[in-house]
C-alpha cells in the first residue's frame, strides 16, 4: 500500500508540473540580443500557427543584420521569413506565414558575411 501511495503522490506532482511547461511555451514573446562578440544568436521557443516579429540594428554595428524567424516542419528546422536590417535601423513588425499547424518557432540573429561579428541588435517574437 506504501508503494501505490509514493506513486500516486509522484504522478500528482508531475501533473501539477505540465500547466507550467505550457505557459513557458507561450510566452507572450522572447527576445534574443547580438553582440558584438556574437556571429549569430537565437531566441527560445515560442509555440503556434504563425508568429510576428520585429527588432533593431544599432547604430554602433559594423554589418547588416539578417532577422530570421524559423519554425519546425516535419522535425526540421526551415526558415520561414527573413528580413536584413541596415546599421541603426529598424525592423518594423513582420508577420510570417500562416502553417495549418501549430509548431515551435523561434528568431535568428545573423550579421551579413561570412562568420561576421561587431554587431549589436535586438530582436522580438511574439504569440500571434
Amino acid at each position: 500500500m506504501k508503494l501505490s501511495k509514493k506513486l500516486l503522490t509522484v504522478m500528482i506532482a508531475v501533473l501539477m508540473l505540465l500547466p507550467i511547461g505550457a505557459m513557458t511555451a507561450d510566452a507572450a514573446y522572447v527576445s534574443v540580443h547580438l553582440t558584438k562578440t556574437q556571429t549569430v544568436n537565437s531566441s527560445s521557443n515560442v509555440h503556434g500557427t504563425y508568429k510576428y516579429f520585429w527588432g533593431n540594428n544599432s547604430s554602433s554595428s559594423d554589418h547588416r543584420v539578417h532577422f530570421i524567424a524559423r519554425c519546425k516542419k516535419g522535425g526540421i528546422w526551415v526558415t520561414d521569413t527573413s528580413r536584413t536590417v541596415g546599421v541603426g535601423k529598424n525592423l518594423s513588425e513582420v508577420k510570417t506565414n500562416v502553417l495549418g499547424y501549430e509548431t515551435d518557432w523561434f528568431i535568428k540573429l545573423n550579421p551579413e558575411g561570412t562568420n561576421a561579428k561587431g554587431c549589436d541588435a535586438w530582436g522580438y517574437i511574439r504569440n500571434a
